[in-house]
C-alpha cells in the first residue's frame, strides 16, 4: 500500500487570485458589474461550502455570459493555504485579509466568474456586500455597481426582471443560455501515471491536463502546501505554494525586495523557471503525511529536513514571511542507484521513515533514535513496500510473496499486514486448508449469511488473527472503521477484522468488469479510482451510477499504470 507517492499540486488556482491581491495592494473599490461579467455571469444556488466558506459548489440555472455545465466548482483559495499559514506562520494574510466572499448553503444569486482552467472556477468577490461580483435580490430588487453610473461610478438599483436585461446588455446577447448537463465536480484532483512516465490530472469537472514535466512539480505535500521541482542533475528545489505568486506579481521583479533583505537573499533561495525555490542537493525526496518534514535522498546519505518560516522586513505586496528548511537528521547510506529513487516510506504518524539501499531495509523512528537500525538484509528478491500507521510493521516482498515484520518483538509473518490500528495481524491466504469447517461462533450472529469458524487463539480477543481468502493482492485499504478492503486485479473486496473470528467474512464491493490495474482510496469522501482494462478510470465501487467513469483513451498517451488522488478542492476538517 503506498504511504505517499508522487502527486500534483494545481498551482494555477494559486496564480489567478487578482482580486485578494489587489486588495492586498491597496485597490479597496467593489468591483463594476461590468468588470464581473467579462467572462462568465451566471445564477445559481450554492449547494455546499468547505468548513472556511471560501470554496463551493453551484447549481447553475442560467448562464448571462459565457456557457458551461450545470454544476461548478469555484475556488476562491486553495485549501492547503487555508491549512498550513497558521500552523507554519506562513503569511497569507495578503490572501485573506484582502477580503473575500463567504458562500452561503442554499443561498440563491447572480454571480460573476472567470475559469482557472484546471477544472475549477474563480469569483469576482473581493468583498460582501452589494457590487462585489455577487448580486441578491432583496424585496424584488437588485443592487449593484457600476462604473458608468454617474462621473466617478456608483450603485445602482433595478427591479429582478431589469437586472437580468442589463446583464444580457453588457454581454451583448439577446437572451440567456441553459446549462448543459455534466457530472457533479470531483472533490480531489486524480493524478494518472501511463506506463511511459507521462503524468496527466482528472480535473473536478472530469476534464484532463497533461502535466509538463518541464514545469510541474514531481511531489508535494499531503496538505498542498509544499512542491518539490527537480532541477539540475543532482538538486531538488522546493517551494512553499503561497510563495509562488511572488515571482509572478511584476512587483517582484521590478523591485527585487519580495526576496531580499538588504540586497540579499533571505534564505539562500532563488529565481527559477518554475519561481522563487529553495535549493538542496538531492535526487528524490519524499514529503511526511503532516507535511512538515521533507526526506531528501543524496547521493551517499539520507536528510531529513523541518519547514518553517522567516520573516522578510520590507516585503512587498504583503509577504511578510519566506520558506526555511532545516536540517534534523541525517545518517549515511549506500543506495542501489543515485539515478531513480530507492524505495522509502513515512508512517502515517509522520515520527518514522524505512528506507532501502544496497544492504537491505532500515527502520527509522526520527524522534526516538539518532541513527536508523537494518531490520531486513537486502538481496534481489527483497523490496520495501510500506510502513504501518505507527511504523511499529515494515511490510516487504520476498519472491512472490511478502513478510510482515513486528519491529516491537522482531518476529516476522508470512502473507499478513496489520490492522489500521495496529492492535490485530491479517493473514491473507490464497485458499482455506481443505476440511476447515466454518461454523458460527457463540454468540455473534451470522454477517451477511456467512459461517464462521470458532476462535481459535487463547490470548485476549484483540491478539487473535483474523484468516481472508484473498488470491492476488496489489492494494489493502481502510474502507471504514473496522472494515478493510483488498483489491486484486479482479475483485475488490472488504471483510471486517473487528469480529475477532478465525474466518472473516467478505463482501464483494466491486461490481466493474474488466481488469484492475491500479487502484487508490480516498479515504475522506469514500471514493475509489480504479484503473481498468487500460484507459478507464472507474470512481466508484458500482458501474450503476452515471458519471462515475470516464474513459480516457483520446487523452492519454499509453495504458494507465498507476492512479493516486491529488489534493483536495474543499478545506474540510473532517
Amino acid at each position: 500500500m503506498k504511504v505517499l507517492s508522487v502527486l500534483v499540486v494545481i498551482i494555477a488556482s494559486v496564480l489567478s487570485l487578482p482580486s485578494s491581491i489587489e486588495a492586498c495592494g491597496g485597490v479597496i473599490e467593489p468591483t463594476s458589474i461590468e468588470y464581473a461579467t467579462s467572462e462568465y455571469f451566471v445564477s445559481a444556488t450554492v449547494l455546499e461550502i468547505d468548513d472556511t466558506g471560501y470554496n463551493a459548489i453551484l447549481k447553475v440555472d442560467r448562464y448571462f455570459n459565457g456557457a458551461g455545465g450545470e454544476y461548478l466548482l469555484v475556488m476562491q483559495f486553495p485549501p492547503a493555504l487555508q491549512s498550513a499559514g497558521p500552523i507554519r506562520k506562513y503569511d497569507t494574510g495578503c490572501l485573506y485579509g484582502g477580503g473575500g466572499y463567504i458562500w452561503q448553503p442554499g443561498s440563491y444569486g447572480y454571480f460573476g466568474l472567470y475559469a482557472h482552467g484546471d477544472g475549477s472556477y474563480g469569483d469576482y468577490g473581493v468583498s460582501p456586500g452589494p457590487g462585489s461580483g455577487h448580486y441578491f435580490a432583496n424585496a424584488g430588487e437588485v443592487e449593484f455597481y457600476s462604473k458608468n453610473a454617474g462621473d466617478y461610478g456608483g450603485f445602482l438599483t433595478l427591479a429582478i426582471d431589469e437586472f437580468e436585461s442589463h446583464l444580457l446588455k453588457l454581454s451583448g446577447r439577446s437572451e440567456i443560455i441553459e446549462p448543459h448537463d455534466n457530472p457533479y465536480p470531483l472533490m480531489r484532483f486524480l493524478n494518472i501515471t501511463t506506463k511511459s512516465g507521462n503524468r496527466y490530472r482528472l480535473n473536478p469537472d472530469y476534464s484532463v491536463s497533461w502535466l509538463d514535466p518541464d514545469k510541474w512539480p514531481v511531489a508535494i505535500s499531503n496538505d498542498g502546501s509544499h512542491v518539490m521541482f527537480r532541477l539540475d542533475n543532482g538538486e531538488l528545489g522546493f517551494q512553499y505554494l503561497a510563495l509562488a505568486k511572488k515571482t509572478y506579481d511584476p512587483f517582484a521583479h521590478a523591485l527585487g525586495s519580495i526576496a531580499t533583505v538588504g540586497g540579499r537573499f533571505a534564505s539562500g533561495g532563488r529565481f527559477t523557471s518554475q519561481g522563487w525555490l529553495e535549493p538542496q542537493t538531492g535526487n528524490y525526496g519524499q514529503f511526511s503525511p503532516d507535511s512538515n518534514y521533507v526526506a531528501v535522498q543524496e547521493d551517499s546519505r539520507l536528510v531529513v529536513y523541518v519547514f518553517g518560516s522567516t520573516s522578510i522586513s520590507g516585503a512587498a505586496v504583503g509577504y511578510g514571511r519566506d520558506l526555511t528548511m532545516t536540517e534534523v537528521a541525517r545518517h549515511d547510506t549506500d543506495w542501489l542507484s543515485t539515478a531513480q529513487k530507492a524505495p522509502m516510506a513515512w508512517s502515517a504518524d509522520s515520527t518514522t521513515i524505512a528506507y532501502q539501499d544496497s544492504r537491505g531495509i532500515w527502520h527509522w523512528d526520527i524522534f526516538e533514535k539518532a541513527t536508523p537500525h537494518m531490520v531486513a538484509h537486502g538481496d534481489a528478491s527483497v523490496e520495501l513496500l510500506d510502513l504501518s500507521r505507527s511504523g511499529r510493521y515494515v511490510r516487504y516482498s520476498k519472491g512472490e510473496s511478502w513478510n510482515l515484520l513486528d519491529i516491537a518483538s522482531g518476529e516476522e509473518y508470512e502473507q499478513a499486514i496489520s490492522t489500521p490500528d495496529e492492535r490485530k495481524l491479517i493473514f491473507v491466504k490464497r485458499s482455506f486448508p481443505k476440511g476447515t469447517v466454518r461454523v458460527h461462533e457463540e454468540g455473534f450472529p451470522r454477517p451477511f449469511g456467512s459461517r464462521l469458524a470458532r476462535r481459535t487463539c487463547d490470548v485476549p480477543l484483540s491478539q487473535c488473527p483474523v484468516n481472508i481468502q484473498f488470491s492476488n493482492l496489489i492494494e489493502f485499504f481502510e474502507y471504514q472503521p473496522g472494515w478493510i478492503g483488498l483489491v486484486s486485479d479482479r475483485a475488490v473486496k472488504v471483510f471486517p477484522w473487528y469480529i475477532s473470528m478465525e474466518d472473516s467474512p467478505s463482501i464483494d464491493v466491486a461490481t466493474w468488469p474488466g481488469q484492475i490495474i491500479a487502484f487508490d482510496f480516498d479515504s475522506t469522501y469514500k471514493r475509489p479510482a480504479m484503473a481498468i482494462d487500460e484507459f478507464k478510470i472507474a470512481l466508484s465501487f458500482s458501474n450503476d451510477e452515471p458519471y462515475y467513469s470516464v474513459d480516457l483513451r483520446e487523452h492519454l498517451d499509453n495504458p494507465i499504470a498507476e492512479v493516486e488522488w491529488g489534493q483536495p478542492v474543499f478545506f474540510d476538517r473532517r
